[in-house]
């Protein structure tokens, strides 16, 4: 078997991009978090697990999108004020999202 790496970490601009190729549960992706010391960059929402969030950087912005891919409504809480850049809403505390809705934040 030849030896490689499971998880990288690349340098890209003044970011930094990681990759894993392994399957592995919850509590071994936990255990590697805690030792590389990895924060989440997000600790202005709070969703459930049915909800996923993506965070896109640019020169100038930052812009979250959160989908939800329960087909029943869900809610998240936003520790921040955001702008819904689909409706031009303005968003604080708890948020309700329609099944398969979509917000994109900033």
């Amino acid at each position: 078997m030849r030896s490689t790496s499971f998880v990288t970490r690349n340098h890209r601009g003044k970011g930094e991009v990681w990759y894993q190729g392994a399957v592995f549960n919850e509590q071994a992706a936990s255990k590697i978090i805690d030792q590389i010391g990895l924060k989440s960059p997000a600790d202005w929402i709070d969703l459930p697990e049915e909800m996923e969030f993506q965070i896109r950087n640019g020169a100038s912005s930052s812009y979250t999108f959160v989908l939800n891919y329960s087909e029943t409504p869900a809610s998240i809480h936003l520790h921040e004020t955001k702008t819904d850049l689909l409706s031009g809403k303005t968003l604080s505390g708890e948020v309700t999202l329609e099944g398969f809705g979509v917000l994109i934040l900033h």
